[in-house]
């Protein structure tokens, strides 16, 4: 089941990453909470791969589980101008003024997994826990 629920996040993922088909040669910031769990390894790896494919930059940054190094990280990848921001926060509070640094600087934001408590957030993506432990209770 957790494969299944990673296989549905990492789609996802990877619609946004293919809608940005006419988006050649622009640039992805990703800032992951940890990369000690499995499911954003593959969410890199598979981002890495596509934006390879499409001719996109990712630019994959590692918060290793600290709201203020990840607030420093999308400071980082907005001051370097990136054309998105996927971000998921490491704490939904921690990363608002940081989300807002993004809405100001016009760099649209897409959270993952967790959301941002605050600022503006183009599209957050997102499972069903309830109901992915029931068709785990299930199988």
């Amino acid at each position: 089941m957790k494969k299944l629920i990673i296989f549905i996040l990492m789609c996802s993922f990877l619609f946004i990453m293919g809608s940005m088909v006419c988006a050649y040669g622009k640039t992805i910031g990703f800032a992951v909470s940890t990369l000690a769990n499995p499911f954003f390894v593959t969410m890199k790896e598979g981002g890495e791969a596509k934006a390879k494919e499409l001719g996109i930059e990712i630019i994959t940054l590692d918060a290793q589980d600290s709201p203020e190094k990840q607030v420093s990280q999308v400071e980082d990848l907005i001051a370097r101008k990136v054309d998105v921001i996927i971000l998921n926060p490491v704490d939904s509070d921690a990363i608002v003024t940081a989300v807002m640094e993004a809405n100001e600087a016009g760099i649209p934001v897409i959270t993952v997994t967790r959301p941002s408590k605050g600022g503006v957030v183009a599209q957050h993506l997102d499972i069903d826990n309830a109901q992915a432990g029931q068709m785990v209770a299930q199988e």
